[in-house]
């Protein structure tokens, strides 16, 4: 039996970071006053998330190739790299997280289905 692991996370994260990218836009377009620095902020914080989305998919990305060259090939040295590219994802996934957090208070951000 399979548990959740690296690769659902990462992909997981890339999705939060990417639907954050697309609501942050989203709320800098409905700014009535233009305020500089409000606007400045919301940039940042969408470039963060959109950097971050593309760091999570490079992840995902590494952690498929790895697993199947270990897996299909049977290349056991490959294992310690996995592992620390799976750490790497826990490790960040703690940070995204947090970060996802507190721009979700500071903008007051919402999911629209």
């Amino acid at each position: 039996m399979k548990t959740f692991n690296a690769i659902e996370l990462s992909i997981g994260l890339a999705l939060l970071c990417l639907f954050m990218n697309q609501d942050l836009k989203k709320l800098e377009m409905l700014i009535l006053l233009p305020n500089p620095d409000k606007i400045n902020n919301l940039k940042w914080a969408g470039i963060l998330s959109l950097v971050g989305c593309v760091f999570f998919i490079t992840l995902f990305s590494i952690n498929v190739l790895i697993e199947a060259v270990i897996h299909f090939h049977n290349v056991r040295t490959l294992e310690v790299p996995l592992g620390y590219f799976q750490i790497t994802v826990f490790v960040f996934a703690i940070i995204t997280c947090i970060w996802a957090f507190s721009v979700q208070k500071s903008y007051k951000l919402e999911a629209n289905i």
